[in-house]
């Protein structure tokens, strides 16, 4: 614990706070924080709605020394930084406290029940789903966070994302600075399209692992290498290995939420059409992409319009059926996803093995 370390500095500080709190009581005069972000400082009850006092205990942080737990929704008028105000923005203009970015990206896809997962690949990763109610659970470690009073987003993280292929990349196959140029890395990515990795695994943990593994120190490997194998193969048994683990987390919640009708996909990796149909493959779900938009920024909106009410959440959810529906021809179907189970079944069984290594 933090106070064990430094006790002057917990006893003599006067708030715990983030930077949206802090740029909050800037604007308004008032510390407050959303329940979205709140749920995720691992101090918030999420049967309560309020600061646990057994973490609170566990952290020894008084419930004082933190900002006012709010709705998402709510709103608040009467700005007083003066910058806004010279910017010409009207004291009386609304401002929503809105949401964390991945509850806020998952509103902006529409996956806010437990039908539609949406599922997002950057230089790391994160599946998530929505629930009607608070969902916790020890084996997987899923987070849950708040969207409204009935609303949550459930899901889990992962390290082993675009990093991975980067670090194969740059690390490993290139062969001298020209190598190293975008276009380069492309032309790899697309030569993994049309190659078999065959019996090839690849566990893609070479910057540790959060869901599922929860062990900073796994690593990453390659198994069944043969003369035969080249660059593409390599980079293809990483693209499945990353997926296979994120099929994992998601697997769990399966389990206690039910299997989606359909993924939305986002990121810049899965902005590749022939890696989202492999998700579709690996996953035996259909997969949906709405282009390169940034879904926290349009959940914000929503979520804005929402508190403002301007728009209902029955509304949202309409509107959402209806940009799904006009997205169908971008679906990836579902072709190979009884082979791919196989592999699936190989990868577990090989990370299970070497776990213990770890």
């Amino acid at each position: 614990m933090y106070k064990r370390q430094e006790p002057e500095g917990v006893d003599s500080s006067a708030k715990f706070v983030s930077q949206k709190e802090w740029i909050w009581y800037q604007w308004f005069g008032e510390w407050c924080v959303d329940a979205s972000l709140a749920s995720a400082t691992g101090l918030y009850n999420l049967r309560e709605g309020t600061w646990d006092s057994e973490a609170l205990s566990l952290a020894c942080i008084s419930a004082e020394k933190l900002s006012t737990i709010v709705p998402t929704t709510y709103v608040k008028q009467g700005i007083r930084e003066p910058r806004l105000i010279l910017s010409g923005i009207a004291a009386e203009t609304a401002f929503n406290i809105g949401a964390s970015d991945g509850v806020l990206a998952n509103l902006g896809v529409g996956a806010i029940g437990s039908e539609l997962m949406a599922l997002t690949i950057g230089t790391s990763c994160a599946i998530r789903t929505g629930s009607s109610k608070p969902f916790t659970d020890v084996s997987t470690r899923s987070f849950c966070y708040v969207l409204d009073a009935d609303r949550f987003i459930v899901g889990g993280p992962s390290n082993s994302g675009g990093i991975v292929l980067d670090w194969l990349y740059n690390s490993v196959l290139s062969r001298n600075l020209t190598d190293r140029q975008p276009q380069r890395f492309l032309e790899m990515i697309t030569a993994a399209q049309t190659t078999q990795s065959d019996d090839l695994l690849c566990l893609p943990y070479v910057a540790g692992e959060r869901a599922p593994l929860w062990n900073a120190d796994a690593k990453g490997v390659f198994f069944g290498l043969q003369l035969t194998h080249t660059g593409p193969h390599l980079m293809r048994a990483a693209i499945e290995g990353m997926i296979f683990n994120v099929y994992w987390i998601a697997s769990g919640l399966f389990e206690e939420l039910g299997q989606p009708r359909q993924l939305i996909a986002s990121g810049k990796v899965l902005e590749t059409e022939w890696i989202r149909q492999l998700v579709a493959d690996i996953f035996g779900i259909p997969v949906q992409f709405q282009g390169a938009v940034d879904a926290s920024v349009v959940g914000a909106a929503l979520l804005a319009n929402i508190a403002t009410g301007v728009v209902t959440w029955q509304h949202v959810s309409q509107h959402q059926e209806v940009a799904q529906e006009t997205q169908q021809e971008a679906t990836k179907q579902p072709s190979q996803h009884r082979a791919y189970e196989s592999k699936f079944q190989r990868y577990r069984k090989l990370c299970s093995a070497i776990l213990s290594e770890w």
